[in-house]
């Protein structure tokens, strides 16, 4: 995907902007970034296709996939700075491969341009949890959906939110929440600099 062509039209300020979604396997970031770049105009950049293309070839969570995946992340957000797209989404699991220290760096560079980066983190209830990584659509998808195997792992802390993040950070609960509400729910809490401009407004 190159992010330098079919650029959005400038709708936005001219800073860049980060909103990086978290959390657990299961817990609804794609269909939550969905509506929320609907809302924002921000392109969305779901980190599972990473997964899904580099998994069957390098195996899953190898030193070959970890890095390959952060290289690509570094490319697209650097990419995404210099095309400057108004904003870009992005969906993370922060569980132990993952290097917070690379985040601090995306902020910076959305800082550089002006721009604010968000964290949200979504939590449900282990019983909707269990629901939403069970559902019909998840297996075609290649996706997690042995609730037993991530129960497991998060009682031993593997998927824990990181204390630190450098930037505004939200944690949202959104059990019995549909998508569309959690992503407005979101909105109503990002910096106002990160909200579409309306035409014509002062």
């Amino acid at each position: 995907m190159c992010l330098t062509r079919n650029l959005l039209p400038r709708e936005h300020n001219a800073a860049v902007h980060l909103i990086v979604v978290h959390g657990v396997p299961g817990v609804g970031k794609r269909t939550v970034c969905g509506e929320l770049s609907r809302l924002t105009g921000f392109r969305f950049l779901n980190a599972h296709h990473l997964a899904v293309l580099l998994g069957p070839v390098f195996g899953f969570s190898t030193p070959t996939f970890n890095r390959l995946r952060d290289g690509i992340y570094d490319s697209l957000i650097g990419e995404a700075a210099a095309a400057g797209l108004p904003g870009l989404i992005v969906t993370c699991i922060f569980e132990p491969s993952v290097d917070v220290a690379r985040f601090e760096r995306y902020a910076g560079v959305c800082r550089e341009r002006g721009g604010e980066t968000v964290f949200a983190g979504l939590t449900c209830t282990p019983q909707e949890l269990r629901s939403r990584l069970t559902s019909a659509d998840r297996e075609p998808l290649g996706k997690w959906t042995d609730y037993e195997d991530l129960e497991r792992n998060m009682s031993e802390g593997y998927f824990d939110f990181p204390e630190s993040l450098p930037g505004h950070a939200m944690v949202v609960e959104t059990t019995g929440m549909p998508a569309h509400a959690s992503a407005h729910h979101i909105y109503d809490r990002l910096p106002g600099v990160m909200h579409p401009v309306v035409a014509g407004a002062r």
